[in-house]
């Protein structure tokens, strides 16, 4: 999800999603996570290969130690080179406070190994803490049963990865 500030309120400016394919779901926790990451970076290149400083936000605290390992492996050898392009500070979210991208991680249903982006262009985009919480339990009750049974929300998909609920339009 790729976000930035205006008037002092965080503000939804993309989402995207990659599923894994069979190799990467054996990765490691940690590589599935630089891997999306990297993914992330490198589809909004053109947002963030700027010089500016950015921020990364990752519920997974292991990820924020990766670049200093002793001895890591060959694909995270290559993975820190492809990051170094780019300036960013990596910050420790727990999954409670990055709601979104947590709940949707954890998706299973993934059937094609692609990317779909959705811009909400034309949408009031809203934090979290505006919603009021009937629509946070409305989107709750969208999510779970998009999660349980997906063919009773046709007109919704779930997406992977620092994404969001969006309705299919």
């Amino acid at each position: 999800m790729l976000t930035q500030h205006q008037d002092d309120k965080e503000v939804v400016i993309a989402y995207m999603s990659k599923a894994l394919n069979k190799n990467q779901q054996n990765y490691s926790t940690t590589e599935r996570e630089t891997l999306a990451v990297i993914t992330a970076l490198e589809h909004w290149r053109c947002y963030l290969d700027n010089g500016k400083e950015f921020t990364i936000y990752t519920d997974h605290a292991a990820l924020k130690c990766f670049q200093n390992l002793s001895n890591p492996s060959g694909r995270l050898t290559r993975w820190t080179l492809r990051l170094s392009c780019f300036n960013f500070v990596l910050k420790h979210k727990k999954g409670k406070d990055n709601v979104v991208p947590d709940l949707l991680s954890r998706h299973k249903n993934q059937e094609r190994p692609d990317t779909r982006e959705t811009s909400p262009q034309g949408v009031h985009p809203i934090t979290i803490e505006e919603l009021p919480d009937r629509k946070l339990e409305h989107y709750n009750k969208i999510f779970l049963g998009c999660s349980n049974n997906p063919d009773a929300y046709p007109n919704y998909t779930i997406t992977n990865a620092a994404a969001s609920i969006l309705p299919i339009v």
